[in-house]
């Protein structure tokens, strides 16, 4: 399992998360990346309900594909999420709510993590 995260939040609670400074666009540029590279999603690309696009903070979780194969579907959500993330790009969040955007980002991350089964080794 792999975490790739905007989030210091969740990289406080799991060193090993790949870091990408940047909103979430670029998160997301990454998650595409890594499913070119036989990474398939183990969790949803835009956790929660679409106020969560309001979120300056995203964390993806993913899977090696066995085989290398990753279904399309993926892509196809990476892509949607990436292209209504860059629709939000240069919008504010106020700074009072970046804390709870981090916290439900989190838990988000925290549900998904649980859903696959046995716990993600550094997960705190």
């Amino acid at each position: 399992m792999r975490v790739v995260t905007n989030n210091p939040t969740v990289l406080e609670r799991m060193a090993q998360a790949e870091f990408v400074p940047g909103p979430p666009a670029e998160v997301l540029g990454r998650v595409e990346a890594l499913l070119c590279g036989g990474f398939r999603l183990a969790g949803p690309p835009v956790a929660g309900n679409l106020v969560m696009l309001r979120s300056p903070y995203r964390s993806v979780l993913l899977e090696e594909a066995p085989g290398g194969i990753v279904p399309a579907g993926d892509c196809m959500k990476v892509a949607d999420a990436r292209g209504r993330a860059l629709e939000r790009e240069g919008w504010t969040v106020p700074e009072q709510t970046r804390t709870d955007y981090a916290l439900m980002d989190s838990m988000f991350l925290e549900r998904a993590i649980e859903e696959c089964g046995p716990a993600l080794p550094g997960w705190k």
